[in-house]
């Protein structure tokens, strides 16, 4: 019996192995695949550390183009070449246009049948200038293009740029969005495209490690005695600390100020926990590159030095798999994250979560407010030590209660972040 032709995927968009949250989606994704059957996932990227994606359905490629300096050359250089292929493909169909085309990368995209766009967010929060000859390229060569579990907007451009966003989404043949934020930005732009589906985040869809192999992990990496308390995570962001508008009642001036605060804030935290409490606190790296201002190493290292009580503190520094940070998060007794995806593995396993957010932070604070648990969002915009700690406080001794509110509403996300694939099945189906 012959067997059945791999379903060709094509992903053009780096998603950085570093970042422990675009893993997260990517392999939220590759589950969601399995349900298509046997698939070949190709994904491109500009980071070596990327290849370490590949396995047996997946191949991650590097895109020489991307490494150019020059950002409006690079631009060129995808319009021109892409919609050549996809110029070569719709004349002289695929067997012929695989003949003339020598380069893989350019014959991974010519045996593709579906190309994906925005595993994180394809507007962001203006257009990815390659996101714009892709979706050319798609309709040229008759490919169907998705955008697979993704967030839309804001849209802050002006009315050329609109425009621009308006085409490229007139050019998807399946659009599944994770938040009700995303479908009312559409709305606003008011272009006439096929009907969105609101889904929910792929993330919600990655396995844990085997607690087992996380704690040998863990382990191996000099951290034992990690697990002889109840655990609090910390998961923490430069990015946060820039929207710090004031402290204490009082405004807050320029980054170093505003980064000195939050670290001293969390570090009191730390501190308070462990005394109180009697817990372990565990600093959870969870984006270690590729930029030195996107890593949390710095960050924990410097909550860690304000820290009191050093001997219950665990700084978890490591580059792990996300599936080993995913299987300690499910491990904590809480989580007080700064990271979206951090909080999505926290959630996903019913682990209660202290929110720090900010009112702009629409993706997450609608999902606490989806989950009825609103009232764990901390927005950093006024800061203050005892407010915090109330937070805190407050959270760990509802822990329970949110736990059980958390396992009646985990599995209607779950399923609803499964309906991105039975989407993409039906859209695979030939049109009658």
């Amino acid at each position: 019996m012959k067997r059945p032709t791999p379903i060709h995927i094509l992903l053009p968009e780096e998603i950085p192995i570093q970042n422990k949250g675009e893993a997260a989606i990517f392999y939220g994704m590759i589950e969601s695949f399995a349900a298509l059957g046997d698939f070949r996932l190709i994904n491109i990227s500009k980071y070596p550390e990327d290849m370490g994606y590949s396995g047996t359905n997946v191949r991650a490629v590097n895109y020489p183009l991307i490494h150019m300096e020059n950002g409006l050359v690079r631009a060129l250089f995808d319009v021109v070449i892409v919609l050549w292929v996809g110029c070569l493909e719709r004349i002289l169909g695929k067997k012929l246009a695989l003949m003339f085309c020598r380069s893989s990368i350019w014959k991974d995209f010519i045996r593709s049948e579906l190309v994906l766009l925005g595993h994180d967010n394809v507007f962001c929060p203006t257009i990815r200038p390659r996101n714009i000859p892709i979706a050319l390229y798609t309709k040229l060569s008759g490919k169907k293009l998705i955008c697979y579990g993704a967030s839309l907007g804001p849209f802050k451009g002006g009315r050329l740029e609109r425009l621009i966003c308006k085409t490229v989404l007139r050019c998807f043949d399946l659009i599944t969005l994770r938040d009700e934020y995303s479908l009312e930005e559409i709305k606003k732009l008011n272009a006439k495209i096929i009907r969105p589906s609101v889904t929910a985040d792929l993330a919600f869809l990655m396995k844990p490690m085997a607690t087992a192999e996380m704690v040998s992990l863990l382990e191996k990496s000099g951290h034992k005695g990690i697990f002889d308390r109840p655990i609090v995570g910390i998961t923490a962001t430069r990015f946060l600390a820039e929207r710090i508008e004031r402290y204490e009642g009082k405004r807050c001036k320029g980054f170093d100020g505003k980064y000195e605060v939050y670290c001293r804030v969390l570090a009191d935290c730390a501190s308070h926990l462990i005394d109180r409490y009697e817990v372990n606190v565990a600093l959870i790296a969870h984006v270690v590159g590729p930029s030195n201002w996107a890593d949390d190493r710095s960050v924990n290292n410097d909550i860690a030095t304000l820290v009191q009580n050093k001997e219950h503190l665990f700084v978890i520094n490591e580059d792990l798999p996300v599936d080993a940070l995913k299987s300690l998060i499910g491990c904590l007794s809480l989580l007080i994250g700064s990271r979206t995806h951090s909080m999505i593995g926290a959630l996903s396993q019913c682990i209660p979560v202290v929110a720090i957010t900010d009112r702009a932070r629409f993706k997450t604070n609608g999902l606490f407010e989806e989950l009825h648990i609103s009232d764990c969002l901390y927005f950093i915009e006024d800061l203050a030590n005892a407010e915090f700690l109330g937070k805190v406080a407050d959270t760990w001794v509802r822990r329970e209660k949110l736990a059980r509110v958390l396992r009646t509403q985990i599995p209607i996300y779950i399923r609803k972040a499964e309906q991105n694939s039975a989407l993409l099945s039906l859209c695979r189906e030939p049109e009658r």
